[in-house]
């Protein structure tokens, strides 16, 4: 939206609450951490005008996209405390970022990895603000956008499966944690699971090692449920994990074997 205007004078915003977003930036963790909880007290004070907050928000969107020196890391910070403390500002964000981060034709390779990551940041602030716990309202639609957008994280780029579906498994657990367990089957429904797998587990052999560890993940979840929800994927009410050990063993020796001897174990195992 427009700045406002006074007669001929564009009204900026303040000049020491600007400075905190180009510390956003800044090599130093403490620096930016300073600056992120700055524009949120700044925020919160009162003090400054109606827009604000949709100015703030907007170029938290925009900056996590960017690439410059620690935009990314500072930008999603800040963005995570705002989420917070204004958790209803959540549908906003995620309709700000549909905008901002389309994949769209012709774009440069490095201009489709900067919005790919920024997605990416993005879904980690809303998960580290505890959003999807303390946000209810209108929260449907945001099930609907997060699960798109996450599908679409792990199908646009192979270096993002791992990253995409830990945040996927987050999300679930989240829901589970505040009792929206129905909303669990809405937010998997694009990795088509069902169509994928029988009830039988005719098909398992087609998961790779990240698919795996999400219907591992979501047993696990299904058992520790009082009242088993009926939404969610057959494959995993089924329990088809227990008939296909081997082709689960196969594929987690798969990932170890693909990763540098001197790696960590990568994260899609810890579900494993």
């Amino acid at each position: 939206s427009a700045l406002p205007i006074i007669g001929c004078v564009v009204i900026m915003p303040d000049d020491t609450f600007l400075q905190k977003f180009h510390n956003l930036a800044s090599a130093d963790d403490e620096v930016r951490c300073r600056a992120a909880q700055g524009i949120v007290r700044a925020l919160l004070s009162g003090k400054l005008g109606e827009d604000e907050l949709p100015y703030t928000v907007r170029r938290l969107v925009r900056g996590v996209q960017s690439s410059r020196r620690f935009c990314r890391q500072g930008f999603s910070l800040a963005l995570a405390e705002l989420l917070q403390v204004m958790p209803n500002q959540l549908p906003t964000v995620l309709q700000l970022l549909d905008k901002t981060s389309e994949l769209q034709s012709g774009l440069r390779a490095n201009e489709q990895k900067d919005r790919l990551l920024g997605r990416t940041f993005v879904y980690g602030a809303i998960l580290q603000a505890g959003c999807l716990q303390t946000h209810s309202k209108g929260l449907d639609g945001v099930i609907v956008k997060l699960g798109r957008g996450l599908w679409q994280l792990y199908s646009a780029r192979k270096y993002l499966n791992a990253s995409s579906m830990c945040l996927l498994k987050e999300v679930c657990a989240e829901l589970c944690a505040s009792g929206r367990h129905s909303d669990v089957g809405e937010v998997v429904s694009h990795w088509s699971l069902d169509q994928t797998l029988d009830g039988t587990g005719c098909g398992f052999d087609l998961l790779d090692a990240n698919m795996m560890s999400l219907v591992l993940s979501l047993r696990v979840a299904y058992e520790e449920c009082e009242k088993k929800p009926t939404s969610w994927p057959s494959c995993v009410r089924k329990d088809i994990l227990k008939d296909n050990v081997s082709v689960v063993a196969r594929n987690v020796g798969q990932v170890l074997a693909s990763c540098p001897v001197t790696d960590v174990v990568p994260p899609v195992l810890e579900d494993f």
